[in-house]
Parts: C-alpha cells; structure tokens; sequence
C-alpha cells in the first residue's frame, strides 16, 4: 500500500479486512464497506411508490330497508295456473314480485304480477261486475266488505297451492301491507 496523504486505514464493517480510505464506501445502511466486493446498492424496488387506492364507491344508495308482507290465497290454485285470487290487500302494483307458498313443502313460487285486477263484493265481481270463477268455474263467493285482487302472473305455478296457503309480498321503505 502506498502513502496517500488523508487516506487512513479502516476495517470493513462487512468482511472484517483492513483497507485504505480510498477503497471503502459508505453503504445505504450505514456501514463502511469495502468496495472489492461487500458493496450493495439499495434495491430499486426499496424506491416504487405505491398507487393510493380510491375506497370510495362509485354508486352509493342510502340503505333500503326490506320487509316481506304476507296473506293468503282465497282460492284454490292448480298447478301450471297464472291467475291468483288474493285476500284483503292493498297497495299491490303491477310488476310486483310475489311469492306463493306450494303445497307438500316444495317451496315458495316467485313471479311477477303481469295484471292486477281489483275485486269486491258479495259474490265477487271484477272492475267489468263479471263473476270471478274459481279453478272449478264455480262462482267465489265471500264474507261481506270483502276485497282483493286477482292477480295474472307472469310465470304458470309450478305445483298445486291450497286456499289460505301464505302468499307473500316483499316490499321497500317500510311500507306496509293491509
């Protein structure tokens, strides 16, 4: 080694060897290291910036709260029928879901309300006063101050439905069914 004047000796943090100043360098962890071979630099990763992430959601809607209404059927349903004969209810609307409890635990059947027919007195007329017939082609007849609706489903009822069977009617905003 010659003299170079300022130029001391030093140990490598790293190796543990002795060189001069001039063959060390300062490593990004702080270490003094020689640069014959125990010299690292910084990873280019140790520098990637990260993309902040926007959380928030591009639609947002207030919750909406869901109840389900129920009632029953005032007549006897067959299967593959589309027309519902409804108890007492108030507030239905076309393209209104609808659920109606099949018999012999096969499950609820849901449609969509296709027409809606409002009925009233004793025996039941329709909004033209025509007779409602039930699936017997009988004539349905009911307590006094009776209303209801008949409703024409969108899809045929899979499996038979007795009369007072649950037919049930979701409906939003707390709005309630009479």
């Amino acid at each position: 080694m010659t003299y170079i004047p300022g130029d001391w000796k030093m140990i490598c943090d790293r190796c543990g060897s002795t060189f001069l100043r001039s063959q060390m360098a300062e490593e990004w962890t702080g270490l003094w290291v020689c640069t014959k071979g125990c010299f690292q630099t910084r990873h280019p990763q140790d520098f990637v910036e990260s993309v902040p992430d926007d959380p928030s959601v591009p639609v947002s809607r207030p919750d909406v709260v869901q109840s389900v209404g129920e009632t029953t059927l005032s007549d006897d349903m067959t299967a593959d029928t589309k027309r519902v004969f409804i108890v007492c209810l108030t507030g239905l609307a076309e393209d209104d879901p609808i659920g109606i409890e099949t018999n012999y635990s096969k499950g609820t059947h849901w449609s969509f309300i296709e027409d809606l027919e409002t009925l009233s007195g004793d025996p039941l007329v329709d909004s033209e006063d025509s007779p409602v017939l039930d699936a017997d082609g009988e004539t349905v007849t009911a307590a006094d101050g009776y209303s209801g609706y008949i409703c024409t489903l969108n899809t045929s009822i899979f499996f038979a439905a007795d009369m007072g069977n649950a037919v049930y009617l979701p409906s939003l905003n707390n709005e309630e069914w009479q």
